[in-house]
């Protein structure tokens, strides 16, 4: 007969992404919660480095170490899970956000963008 090929399976499935917004992968940035692992216009992951008091479904405010100052952020958590011995990871999901707060978030998005290229200038600079 003919050249036939069969297409691999799917690994993931669409229905399985529950993001609503592409996410950012964020260095160094910090909020009163831990480590900002990564960030969205909806929500964040964070790395904790005790368990978090927050259980799942309740309400907690948050401030992230910004460029241009703190961002106050409200949100609630979604999941939290143990990831070490003492590190617990921590998913949330941001509130009606202020205008302020938007913006914010916006320009650390950009800025993480180029954290590596940000990480090399700073090292140069230290060391010289």
């Amino acid at each position: 007969m003919g050249n036939s090929f069969e297409l691999p399976p799917q690994l993931t499935s669409p229905q399985k992404n529950a993001r609503r917004a592409g996410r950012v992968r964020c260095q160094w940035t910090h909020c009163n919660l831990g480590e900002v692992l990564d960030i969205s216009s909806t929500g964040m992951r964070v790395l904790c480095k005790r368990r978090p008091a927050a259980e799942v479904g309740s309400a907690l405010a948050a401030v992230i170490d910004g460029l241009d100052g703190p961002v106050d952020v409200a949100g609630k958590v979604i999941w939290k899970k143990k990831v070490g011995l003492f590190r617990w990871q921590i998913g949330v999901e941001f509130g009606d956000l202020l205008p302020a707060s938007r913006k914010g978030l916006a320009l650390l998005a950009r800025a993480s963008l180029a954290n590596d290229t940000i990480a090399v200038q700073d090292f140069t600079r230290k060391s010289a």
